[in-house]
């Protein structure tokens, strides 16, 4: 099989200022994803999709192929990534190259690695004739059934009411997509035009391997985590 690794690089961000280029022990943030999926040795290509000449410059500091370069106009915030993956596999594709699946790596997500892409790879190699994609999920951080919202005089009413009042012993386990992996057949994301179609089975990552930043709570996290993994002191 031949796997395509697209890694969107935007050089904007909102919340966390050029979070996909901070300083993240030693290398910008989003270097750390494409050696992991360098080192995973699954990938035929290695995309970096970026509209930023300062992302491009570090692409060939580090030796990252910068033969595709997204358009200007992919390159706003409200751009989807399904686009995104669309004018990556259309540039090969006029090129007659083409991929049985692809591999959306998500550029904030430091923690994920080589190890996680390859077996996320064989669950999908494994269920290959009933299975569209295999995305990453970690457990909520708190159950959807307990959540609540304010209602207009402001007090607090229950989402879902009848699950609230069940308690923890009655609630099943609830996963969220949590911006890491996601692995799709080629034809699935032809057809569907989407990282999430249907017949996704799930890759379970745990907390400390989860994060994606978002927020500087996300940073001193992905800090903390990555210190522990690999006992660096304070």
């Amino acid at each position: 099989m031949k796997n395509i690794a697209i890694i969107p690089v935007r050089a904007g961000s909102t919340r966390v200022k050029k979070k996909n280029l901070l300083d993240f022990f030693g290398k910008p943030m989003f270097v750390h994803t494409v050696h992991h999926a360098m080192n995973s040795k699954v990938f035929e290509k290695i995309v970096v999709s970026t509209e930023s000449e300062e992302v491009l410059d570090i692409c060939n500091q580090y030796s990252i192929d910068t033969d595709y370069v997204r358009p200007d106009i992919l390159s706003g915030g409200d751009v989807s990534l399904d686009d995104v993956c669309c004018d990556v596999l259309k540039f090969y594709k006029d090129k007659n190259i083409v991929f049985d699946n692809m591999c959306l790596l998500w550029a904030t997500s430091p923690m994920r690695d080589d190890i996680d892409i390859v077996n996320s790879l064989n669950i999908l190699k494994e269920n290959y004739k009933n299975t569209d994609a295999v995305v990453a999920v970690t457990e909520y951080y708190y159950p959807p059934y307990c959540a609540t919202i304010q209602d207009k005089n402001k007090m607090l009413q229950p989402i879902m009411p009848l699950e609230f009042w069940k308690g923890s012993h009655g609630w099943p386990k609830t996963y969220v997509d949590c911006g890491s992996i996601s692995w799709v057949k080629m034809e699935s994301f032809e057809k569907d035009k989407t990282w999430f179609p249907n017949n996704t089975r799930p890759y379970y990552l745990p907390k400390s391997k989860a994060v994606d930043l978002d927020t500087y709570e996300d940073l001193e996290l992905l800090t903390l985590y990555y210190r522990h993994q690999n006992k660096i002191d304070l």
